[in-house]
């Protein structure tokens, strides 16, 4: 067997042992408890794309992470988002908290009136099903603008 596909066996084989510790709760998924903590899971993601990218996290009653769902993918400057879809993902897997992610490619820090609006829009329809927005980041390049920081949540 060729040395590639035996690499590709190996890793295939690797892949799902992580799988089912993961599955048997042997590795442990830490606490979203800090905007930082959420640029670290995000930034990795979000980093080097043209475009822009809205994500949801969603979190159990412990504040961990239960699910990354990426919503949308826009153009240079926006991403559509529609609330009943986060509301839907959120109650399908059964979050009781969720935080909001987005990416600026243009590396602006600060959040656009759009942004200010879903955020709040976002927040109201969150209350009326008992879930809690926790945050909404947005990755700005090696920097990023946490709403809950700047308390506008």
């Amino acid at each position: 067997m060729p040395d590639t596909f035996k690499g590709y066996a190996d890793a295939q084989k690797q892949a799902g042992k992580l799988y089912k510790r993961l599955k048997e709760g042997q590795i442990e998924r830490p606490a979203l408890l800090d905007s930082n903590n959420v640029y670290k899971v995000m930034y990795p993601v979000l980093c080097d794309i043209s475009t822009e990218e809205m994500w949801v996290l969603l979190l159990n009653s412990s504040s961990k992470l239960i699910r990354k769902v990426r919503i949308s993918c826009g153009g240079i400057n926006s991403a559509p988002v529609d609330i009943r879809v986060i509301m839907k993902q959120a109650l399908y897997y059964n979050a009781v908290s969720f935080i909001m992610v987005h990416n600026h490619p243009s590396g602006a820090r600060k959040p656009s009136s759009a942004d200010d609006r879903l955020t709040e829009a976002m927040k109201k329809a969150a209350e009326t099903l008992d879930i809690r927005l926790v945050d909404h980041v947005i990755v700005a390049g090696n920097n990023y603008y946490s709403y809950a920081d700047e308390g506008k949540l």
